[in-house]
């Protein structure tokens, strides 16, 4: 008898756990839509469904977004600041360190 291959046997697992998250969250919206057109979506999924599709929801995801950019961008400063400083003192140092080869007799 040869076993019958479901269309998650097609499917590998992911690697990693954002993957295996994204995974997972494709099947929960997968089972979500076939219970909606069925007609037997429990009460609460359909409310996070709906929630989900809001404007309030979308701007809330739009501001993440803007912070996450933000954020990213004051880290970049801070570490160009730092390697800057960095820089500065190397040149310091080697200034600081540099003998003349011809000794000035008088």
């Amino acid at each position: 008898m040869s076993k019958k291959k479901s269309q998650t046997d097609d499917v590998k697992r992911a690697l990693t756990p954002e993957g295996r998250m994204q995974q997972l969250t494709a099947k929960a919206f997968d089972l979500a839509e076939k219970q909606l057109l069925e007609g037997n979506i429990a009460p609460s999924t359909l409310n996070v469904l709906l929630k989900a599709g809001t404007i309030e929801n979308e701007l809330a995801l739009e501001n993440l977004r803007t912070r996450n950019k933000l954020n990213n961008s004051k880290v970049d400063l801070i570490e160009t600041d730092v390697k800057g400083k960095g820089d500065s003192e190397e040149v310091i140092n080697a200034i600081r360190g540099y003998q003349p080869s011809v000794h000035l007799e008088g």
